[in-house]
């Protein structure tokens, strides 16, 4: 299975930039954290792919287990940034909506 064909199979793109427009902050840091959960999740299915990858596709399976591990890392690092940020400092948006 090609890369272009993985990718379409798991609907991922690697190394893809988008430019979607920001939609302004969440409602909160709660609800950014269970996002940030939810891509994890999504994570261990990609993961699951790239096992599957036949071993005479070896470069392929190769570069999907390097960008898999990197943006786990990266996830990794913003969950635990957002969780640090939500035992540190009380809701701002949950202050303004009971106030």
């Amino acid at each position: 299975m090609s890369l272009k064909k993985l990718n379409k199979v798991t609907f991922l793109e690697p190394e893809r930039q988008t430019t979607e427009e920001h939609q302004g902050p969440s409602k909160s840091l709660k609800e950014t954290l269970e996002v940030v959960q939810t891509i994890k999740t999504a994570l261990r299915d990609v993961e699951h792919h790239v096992d599957q990858t036949a071993a005479s596709e070896a470069g392929v399976k190769r570069q999907l287990e390097e960008q898999v591990m990197k943006t786990k890392q990266e996830v990794v690092r913003l969950e635990r940034m957002l969780a640090e940020e939500l035992e540190a400092a009380p809701d701002v948006f949950e202050a303004e909506e009971g106030g």
